[in-house]
């Protein structure tokens, strides 16, 4: 039933083609991840919250307490995971659930062709409020193999994993995780 309403939105467009292409460009069919983290990047740089940040690479670990984090470079890779690009724009399908009142409780991208770095994006919600976001990122080429998972928790700290396989080398795996530190 909402494919046909998007139909008919589409087909309606159409008919003031001017006025149809200003307002295409400016709206975003999929949850706007960049100006999300943007926000995120603004809140946590002012408020630098105290954290525990811990890196892999194989079976070394290091944990640190650094005093500040630069956010703009620390949540980039959420950033670059946006898909508002208008030429993905029928490039991922896209999936929802709702509780029993009609809220919206997850909504989830998937990449329809197997050339699309950005996988999957899954965004869970508490009532209205974003609580997680899950993003899978691959990018496969003659060289090189990579997956990376993505994990957002506002408030609560954020985790990145990578794992890479270079050609005629051993897989690697690197992991970044930072957690709010309790109060």
């Amino acid at each position: 039933m909402r494919w046909w309403i998007l139909i008919l939105i589409t087909q309606l467009w159409a008919c003031a083609p001017e006025q149809a292409s200003e307002t295409k460009i400016k709206q975003k069919p999929y949850f706007d991840l960049k100006t999300y983290f943007e926000q995120k990047v603004k809140e946590y740089s002012a408020a630098q919250p105290k954290v525990n940040k811990r890196v892999s690479i194989g079976d070394k670990q290091e944990e640190i307490k650094p005093d500040t984090l630069d956010y703009n470079q620390e949540l980039r890779v959420f950033l670059d995971a946006d898909i508002n690009k208008p030429a993905w724009y029928d490039k991922y399908s896209i999936d929802s659930v709702k509780n029993s009142s009609g809220q919206l409780e997850k909504l989830s991208y998937r990449a329809k062709e197997e050339d699309l770095r950005v996988r999957k994006i899954e965004i869970q919600f508490d009532k209205t409020t974003v609580s997680r976001i899950y993003i899978t990122n691959r990018l496969h080429t003659a060289v090189a193999n990579a997956d990376q998972e993505l994990i957002f928790e506002p408030g609560k700290g954020y985790e990145m994993i990578n794992q890479q396989q270079v050609a005629y080398s051993a897989a690697q795996k690197l992991s970044v995780e930072v957690r709010w530190q309790e109060k």
